[in-house]
């Protein structure tokens, strides 16, 4: 509007002072806000026996001065709340989660995992809404739910064990080097 008061009109008119007369008048449109709807069945977590439904996240670890950040990929059995499997990292790439997930199928499920109706639920992140690892999933017969942005119910088994890890164990020490982060969460 100021754009054409300007040039058509030829009135020196401030953009600030038009939208404050629009706004005094009521000549304002006000913008549709878009909400993302999420599913209802989102926060509920059913698992009526072992290695049905499992949870995965990652998550960074400070490791110590000399390398910085480590990430940390684990994988929860969301029945039994055990940890599965875990794969530690210096890089947070798809193989690295990737590897946590074939690990906890080697683990738990050694007849294999296409008849075991088995349902994997991670965040949006990159590394598991890449190609590669939905490939590595439906090659390994595994359904693969992601959660709602910013709905943190929807695998909140995995992220309140990495909080649990995180306050019983990494803010309580100070780690020299990856091998002693790794050595002690392990533990």
């Amino acid at each position: 509007m100021a754009w054409w008061l300007r040039r058509k009109e030829n009135l020196p008119l401030n953009r600030k002072r038009v939208l404050r007369v629009m706004r005094e008048r009521g000549l304002l449109v006000c913008s549709r806000r878009l909400w993302a709807r999420r599913r209802k069945d989102w926060g509920s977590v059913e698992a009526a026996q072992p290695n049905q439904l499992w949870e995965s996240d990652m998550t960074k670890i400070w490791a110590g001065p000399t390398v910085g950040w480590a990430h940390l990929v684990s994988v929860i059995d969301c029945y039994t709340r055990e940890i599965v499997s875990w794969n530690p990292s210096n890089r947070c790439r798809t193989g690295e989660a990737l590897d946590a997930v074939k690990q906890a199928v080697l683990a738990r499920l050694p007849e294999g995992s296409r008849d075991a109706n088995l349902t994997l639920t991670t965040d949006t992140g990159t590394q598991f809404t890449s190609t590669r690892f939905i490939e590595t999933l439906n090659r390994l017969g595994i359904t693969h739910r992601r959660k709602a942005y910013h709905h943190m119910e929807g695998n909140s088994y995995i992220e309140r064990f990495h909080r649990s890890l995180k306050e019983e164990e990494v803010w309580a020490a100070e780690y020299r080097n990856v091998q002693e982060a790794w050595a002690s969460i392990g533990r």
